[in-house]
């Protein structure tokens, strides 16, 4: 997951750098919801997986992230929980 969260990390500075978005750029951000978190998914993926949606938010998305956090937010997990209200705020 690590190796994903660099990659992603990579798409998004690359982004910020072309003043013409290439083609799938929109497609890449578009499937946010390949890492909402599964309720059986181990915590270490959870935090990755919330790590990446988080540098993937943006205006168009954002909506969508919180709602998904507002679920997380009644987590077991108080680390996993913790880092969700902290983004919240």
């Amino acid at each position: 997951m690590r190796l994903l969260q660099r990659y992603v990390s990579f798409v998004l500075r690359a982004e910020s750098t072309v003043p013409c978005q290439p083609d799938w750029i929109p497609a890449f951000l578009a499937a946010l919801q390949v890492f909402f978190c599964k309720y059986n998914d181990p915590i270490y993926v959870k935090m990755e997986k919330l790590e990446v949606m988080i540098m993937l938010a943006s205006d168009k998305s954002i909506d969508q992230v919180l709602l998904e956090f507002k679920e997380y937010a009644t987590e077991v997990d108080v680390d996993f929980v913790r880092k969700v209200r902290a983004f919240c705020r």
